[in-house]
């Protein structure tokens, strides 16, 4: 006993008790926020008119969508590499053609490099 406290002690059985000790601890599987899909309309609409929103239309956006804010700054920067490499195939194609086992994009992947032309971002 110390200062009134008593010690316990776990005895080591294996090798493998051993090895298991030295093991670095696995982080629990984060879970993932389900949106609806009038979160998720609200969210793109939102995307379309300013694709990085300040911190009071996070904040609105919270407010409406009920949403936390730090999913709502993720759910905008996912959105944003989206976007950015949707563009990039395109300009790939759009440049090289269609290339040899290379399955087309669609017009998906056109429309989104057209509206690039046009955007300031």
């Amino acid at each position: 006993m110390t200062n009134g406290r008593k010690m316990e002690y776990k005895l080591v059985d294996s090798e493998k008790d051993i090895e298991r000790s030295y093991e670095p601890r696995r982080k629990p599987k984060r879970s993932r926020i389900q949106l609806h899909d009038w979160q998720s309309m609200l969210l793109e609409h939102s995307f379309r008119m300013n694709p990085y929103p300040d911190r009071i239309e996070k904040y609105n956006l919270f407010l409406k969508t009920k949403i936390p804010m730090k999913n709502v700054k993720i759910w905008f920067q996912n959105r944003r590499a989206r976007e950015k490499s949707f563009y990039e195939e395109a300009v790939e194609v759009h440049r090289d053609g269609r290339r040899a086992g290379h399955r087309s994009l669609g017009s998906r992947s056109a429309l989104f490099a057209e509206e690039f032309q046009y955007r300031r971002y």
